[in-house]
């Protein structure tokens, strides 16, 4: 008789947390990293969990940053591959769901920040005018979506000073001049003021 294979609950309580995050982290790497007989069918078989367990067990790696941007990448191009027999709308859906996993893994790295890690942040990004957005993200190994949101926080939530916040808008208008640009900064400054405004009351 066939052992019944464990859930995502069953599984992650038979764990620590740092146990259940390597395994995540070395069944995405397994999946991205192998050819692609090597699909859901051959996972759960082989670690005794369920299908839903084990694209719960991807989704985690990606939404919790288990794992580099060019593994998902790799995770991403193989579930199209392994999916465009079975579904005429494989690709589409399957970025759509990647899509989603990342703006999902954006929000949880950005929780991760405090705001002394924020302040160290924007000061560096204020003063680093000789990397690009995209050199200064892949120096943190975030993405661009992450370093606008924190950067964002810092001058919206007053975390740098006024001096570092005028360095960040003179850097980034220089590279990006245009009406929607001034009128975003503008729109920072405004909230910027509310804020101090009522920390002041």
């Amino acid at each position: 008789m066939e052992k019944r294979r464990r859930n995502y609950t069953q599984l992650k309580n038979s764990m620590t947390l740092i146990e259940f995050e390597k395994f995540c982290k070395k069944i995405a790497n397994q999946y991205a990293y192998s050819n692609s007989e090597y699909s859901s069918s051959y996972f759960c078989r082989n670690e005794n969990i369920t299908r839903a367990c084990f694209y719960k067990i991807l989704d985690d790696a990606v939404i919790k940053n288990l794992v580099e941007e060019e593994t998902i990448q790799k995770m991403e191009s193989k579930a199209i591959l392994n999916q465009k027999n079975h579904a005429a709308n494989a690709g589409t859906t399957t970025k759509s769901h990647y899509s989603t996993l990342r703006s999902k893994r954006n929000q949880y790295i950005i929780s991760l920040y405090s705001d002394v890690e924020i302040k160290i942040l924007a000061e560096d990004f204020a003063e680093s005018v000789e990397e690009t957005k995209a050199e200064f993200a892949k120096r943190y190994k975030v993405s661009n979506m992450v370093i606008d949101a924190l950067l964002k926080k810092a001058f919206i939530n007053v975390i740098i000073d006024d001096e570092t916040c005028r360095k960040i808008q003179e850097r980034s208008l220089h590279s990006k001049s245009n009406p929607k640009a001034e009128e975003f900064f503008a729109q920072l400054w405004n909230a910027r003021q509310e804020n101090k405004k009522s920390a002041s009351r």
